[in-house]
């Protein structure tokens, strides 16, 4: 129960950030993940300085410092909602994961509640309200624009993105009828590890672990390819990819990944030049915040502008 305003919130979700950012509200932010500058999204640099505490990072609270803080308020997001009960015993703690089948209702829910918590109704209602209004608008070209397919770029390989999953709302969020559907998606690859404690770097244990590890990847990147095969054998209209090495800052070339799969290359949507890159920091590491989602929003409207299928 959160009974008075708080004065000193420690976040660790950027989409949180962004919400924040957005209804005025980040001179109550007092904490924030300690990553490093590559990381950081451009829209909330802001935040990347020794003002605010670091109490962690994106995966791992640091409850030490989080004690030392002394937050009046705690804000946790997907990767982080496993520990709510843990933080919930140092201060009231909100969980501001956004839900996959329905990410729009997710999102205007948090902007929202964190205008009521914060006392700035008046403005979360205002980015709600410009936000659910660009999603209208481009819902209804969209929706005229033939059918999409969201890749997922990793390394030098690609995966392909269902509706309802952690990337796959792009579909919803932009009105494009999806070439794949929910039903379709394969279980998600989840590495086999064993229990207890791990090998010891560097030995024969180590090393035997890191081979079969190789392996299994091997594997899910062959059947992954045959999926995105037989998918673009339907001819989606419009492709999207999402990079995760650009989240980290790694140099890499998403579009000469595509450039190299004859698959990809052959499709009707990449010989048009019908291919977006949304932002792969963005989505990975802030997705759910309105300044981000407002960007994507404009870049494929400006995308179907200028290329109408």
């Amino acid at each position: 129960m959160i009974e008075q305003i708080p004065r000193r919130v420690a976040v660790l979700d950027l989409g949180v950030l962004d919400i924040l950012q957005a209804i005025g509200a980040e001179a109550a932010v007092a904490g924030v993940p300690g990553l490093e500058e590559k990381y950081w999204p451009e829209h909330l640099k802001r935040f990347n300085v020794s003002a605010y505490a670091p109490v962690g990072d994106l995966f791992e609270p640091d409850m030490e410092a989080l004690k030392r803080l002394k937050p009046d308020l705690i804000i946790v997001g997907s990767r982080t909602a496993g520990k709510l009960e843990a933080l919930g015993a140092i201060a009231p703690t909100l969980d501001m994961t956004v839900e996959d089948a329905a990410f729009m209702p997710s999102v205007t829910h948090n902007i929202l509640t964190l205008g009521r918590i914060l006392d700035r109704e008046r403005q979360a209602g205002a980015v709600a309200e410009k936000l659910l209004g660009q999603v209208r608008r481009l819902r209804g070209k969209a929706a005229k624009a033939g059918s999409g397919l969201l890749l997922f770029g990793f390394g030098d390989s690609l995966s392909v993105q269902y509706p309802q999953t952690r990337f796959g709302v792009v579909y919803e969020l932009l009105g494009l009828p999806p070439s794949v559907s929910a039903a379709e998606a394969p279980p998600p690859y989840i590495p086999r590890r064993a229990s207890g404690p791990g090998p010891a770097p560097g030995s024969p244990e180590a090393r035997a672990a890191e081979a079969r590890m190789a392996a299994e990847m091997k594997k899910w990147a062959e059947e992954e390819a045959q999926r995105i095969d037989g998918v673009l054998q339907r001819e989606p209209d419009w492709l999207l990819v999402i990079d995760r090495s650009a989240a980290f800052g790694e140099r890499t070339d998403a579009g000469a990944i595509l450039a190299a799969n004859g698959t990809v290359t052959r499709s009707k949507a990449w010989q048009a030049r019908r291919v977006v890159h949304l932002d792969g920091r963005d989505w990975y590491l802030a997705a759910g915040g309105p300044a981000m989602l407002e960007k994507t929003l404009d870049q494929f409207a400006r995308a179907l502008a200028s290329r109408n299928p």
